[in-house]
């Protein structure tokens, strides 16, 4: 019973999830798309801010390199692969978190921060300007479309469904992760890492595991999003993409493992009623990061803690009932 009041909630949201291009207008089934690959790429960035306790504002860097990978592969080479091209998405992502990683991880928390960002922006003025393999500020355009089995995914509804079937074993996957000994230890650098180191727990180890790991999954969420728009461009690696990922991850939750899903839907549900009615989204952006200082944990945070003071008042009060029937 236990497993089933676990699992049924998740299982009622990823049947609705399956279903959404049967209920949106083509206009909403797009932007579904764009906000399961952001809830990805963002719930990739908790495992570093929210487990791990690293800010990091570089991690456009991963999804940009799984991005441009997924480019050119399938424009320099003719990889047209899908499933294949996300795997080497993935695969060049991490490379790239291993070497990043190296150097950041040794740093205090200042510094690692800036130069996370410091190697995201080396990579961003590397794509606008290597115009023999980048194409530059142009980017690279025109990929082809998703087909499976001679079946052609490229219409929305069908790529929707494609990317639900990546993205739902890809967030259970980084769970996983989350629940394991190795997602405690993290936790647990986070909370004391002299404490850890202490304890026997290699610190600078388990951050760059980390940082592979959620590297590795930021580049599955750029590669989707590549097929998903049929071009790159260096936008994709700018900070701007980082801080979108920082902007949602601390929205929705940090710390709180769906947290970033939350937050996704949150801001881009936002973002086009804003801009529906108004010029000025970013004015409307800063005054939502302002009113986060009132909220520390979030909007997932808020809501579990005012369940918790629901529940206890409801609870006193009982008791305190049940006492007088008694005396």
């Amino acid at each position: 019973m236990r497993w089933v009041k676990q699992w049924a909630p998740i299982a009622l949201l990823v049947f609705a999830l399956w279903w959404v291009p049967s209920v949106a207008s083509p206009y909403y089934l797009q932007l579904s798309v764009e906000i399961i690959i952001l809830a990805l790429y963002a719930t990739s960035y908790n495992l570093l801010l929210g487990y791990g306790g690293m800010l990091s504002l570089g991690h456009a860097a991963y999804f940009g390199l799984g991005a441009y990978t997924v480019a050119l592969l399938a424009k320099k080479l003719a990889v047209t692969s899908f499933f294949g091209s996300l795997a080497a998405a993935m695969l060049v992502a991490s490379v790239g978190a291993v070497v990043i990683g190296y150097f950041c991880v040794r740093l205090s928390q200042v510094y690692f921060t800036m130069l996370t960002l410091a190697f995201a922006e080396m990579l961003h003025a590397l794509a606008s300007r290597w115009y023999g393999m980048t194409n530059g500020d142009t980017g690279i355009t025109g990929l082809p479309r998703v087909i499976l089995s001679n079946l052609d995914f490229s219409a929305p509804p069908d790529y929707y469904r494609l990317v639900l079937l990546v993205i739902v074993p890809a967030i259970y996957l980084l769970w996983r992760v989350v629940q394991s000994p190795f997602g405690l230890a993290i936790r647990t650098i986070r909370e004391n890492p002299k404490r850890s180191a202490f304890l026997g727990i290699n610190v600078h180890l388990h951050q760059l595991a980390a940082f592979v790991i959620a590297g590795a999954f930021a580049g599955l969420a750029g590669g989707l999003f590549a097929w998903y728009e049929h071009a790159v461009f260096p936008d994709y690696v700018q900070w701007g993409k980082s801080a979108e990922a920082v902007t949602v991850t601390i929205l929705g939750g940090h710390g709180v493992f769906l947290g970033p899903a939350l937050g996704s839907v949150l801001i881009l549900l936002l973002e086009t009623l804003v801009r529906r009615y108004s010029e000025y989204w970013s004015l409307y952006l800063g005054v939502i990061l302002v009113g986060l200082v009132f909220f520390p944990g979030g909007v997932a945070g808020y809501a579990g803690r005012w369940t918790k003071r629901r529940s206890k008042g409801g609870l006193g009060r009982g008791h305190r009932v049940e006492g007088r029937g008694t005396a």
